[in-house]
């Protein structure tokens, strides 16, 4: 519909993920242990973007790589269904992801916005919260599996006229798996003044994989596949020790070097040790301030925000996203969920190698076929 104007220069894509949840992943490291979904996220706040207009709209295409809300809509869709469809029916292997625009009972949006997005319009009454809120978490728990059981509160709800929901569920087995009975405590060197040194549990696996050496990145570089194949972890160890060694790597994280950097992969003999962990982590307040930090500032602005494309007089009041993932012997799980709450105004036999993960270290679960980056942290 001609309410989604195909832009000239049109752009949406996983290397636009990429830059956004790189860019969040460093506002937000500045706190520690960090873990989200760029891809989760990214998805809820395009679905915004559809109803932006003005310097609304410029300032969230830059946020989020995207010119054109043809393309966005379009690209959302195809990986959505590309993600949820390819690992159907595997038990090695699962990935969900899914979103959904609840709309307020008798509040008018845009009619060709509205078709455009009817496959996941979902009208509820945001008069009673409390039942609004349950019709949303049940949402988030079902496309979670019960990893992130709430994402709103009823408390949020009382000026809400839409919410845009993103849900994201992964489950992967390793291709090649830890021996649990290889796995013994250690001590967990993290960065001083931030955390202090810990006991961990540390995972142990020797075997042929692929490593590099990424010089741009000033780290080695592991991947770790899941069984099918086409999912894989990359860890990214610092070659420097210490917080300077940690933020030169974060600094210099962008989509070329972590491309070359996968690229660059040879397959060697590796002593693997990484810790067995499990993250549960809560953005809101300070999402929404790694948001504005980002130069996105007008959507949260009760004055200034434009989404007339949806309805006049409505602004973003809440960004909330929570994350999930537990790192075992077997394989990892993970999930997350982001509300965007849109109210009225008012190998040959070698030495192996050593890749102790014994100090701070950048993860990411990444599609290797769509290049999509599904999850990031640090640890």
């Amino acid at each position: 519909p001609n309410c989604l104007p195909i832009h000239p220069e049109g752009r949406a894509d996983a290397e636009g993920i990429t830059e956004f949840g790189l860019d969040i992943l460093r506002e937000l490291a500045k706190e520690g242990n960090v873990f989200f979904s760029p891809f989760n996220l990214w998805s809820a706040l395009a679905l915004a973007y559809l109803g932006a207009e003005g310097q609304t709209s410029r300032q969230m295409s830059q946020l989020l790589r995207l010119r054109g809300k043809k393309e966005a809509l379009n690209y959302l869709n195809g990986l959505e269904n590309e993600l949820s469809g390819r690992f159907e029916g595997q038990k090695n292997l699962s990935l969900e992801a899914a979103s959904k625009v609840y709309i307020n009972k008798g509040f008018a949006i845009n009619t060709c916005l509205h078709s455009s997005l009817s496959n996941r319009l979902q009208i509820i009454d945001f008069g009673q919260l409390t039942k609004a809120a349950n019709t949303i978490n049940q949402y988030v728990n079902r496309s979670t599996k019960g990893l992130i059981p709430t994402i709103v509160e009823p408390s949020q709800l009382t000026e809400t006229r839409m919410a845009l929901i993103s849900a994201i569920y992964f489950f992967g087995t390793w291709e090649y798996a830890f021996d649990p009975q290889r796995t013994t405590e250690q001590i967990f060197h993290a960065i001083p003044n931030v955390q202090p040194k810990e006991k961990v549990k540390m995972m142990s696996l020797q075997r042929s994989l692929s490593l590099g050496q990424s010089n741009d990145l000033s780290a080695k570089v592991l991947r770790l596949p899941y069984t099918t194949g086409t999912v894989s972890m990359y860890i990214l160890l610092p070659t420097e020790e210490g917080a300077r060694g940690f933020d030169a790597t974060l600094r210099a994280l962008n989509p070329s070097t972590l491309e070359k950097a996968r690229q660059g992969l040879v397959e060697s003999l590796v002593d693997v040790r990484l810790p067995k962990f499990k993250m549960e982590k809560k953005y809101g307040q300070n999402l929404e301030e790694a948001l504005k930090n980002l130069g996105a500032t007008d959507m949260f602005d009760r004055v200034r925000a434009d989404f007339s494309a949806f309805s006049r007089n409505v602004y973003v009041s809440t960004v909330a996203h929570k994350a999930y993932v537990d790192v075992t012997e077997a394989g990892t799980e993970a999930a997350a969920a982001t509300a965007v709450l849109i109210d009225l105004r008012s190998s040959s036999r070698q030495e192996s190698q050593p890749f102790i993960c014994d100090r701070p270290f950048i993860f990411v679960i990444y599609d290797d076929e769509t290049k999509v980056m599904l999850f990031v942290g640090a640890y």
